[in-house]
């Protein structure tokens, strides 16, 4: 997930919320989490929204990769 479309004006991240509904009612469970951000002040933009909306989508780990391999991180412990 993307958090920069909100900065840009969108009215959510990327993929839209229909989209990570779609994919999770389709098995997902890998997601990971950025804010594309070129500025300091960008960094982490609306992180708490998104871990929120990720929650109540029914995800309950954030991925990160490290030399590829995968390490999940629960959302309930970020919040």
């Amino acid at each position: 997930m993307n958090t920069s479309g909100v900065r840009y004006g969108l009215a959510n991240g990327m993929p839209s919320d229909d989209i990570l509904k779609l994919y999770k009612q389709c098995g997902g469970e890998i997601i990971t989490l950025g804010s594309d951000a070129h500025k300091p002040e960008d960094i982490a933009f609306q992180f708490s929204e998104s871990l929120q909306l990720l929650q109540s989508i029914g995800f309950k780990y954030i991925t990160t990769f490290d030399n590829e391999k995968p390490t999940f991180h629960a959302i309930s412990n970020m919040m």
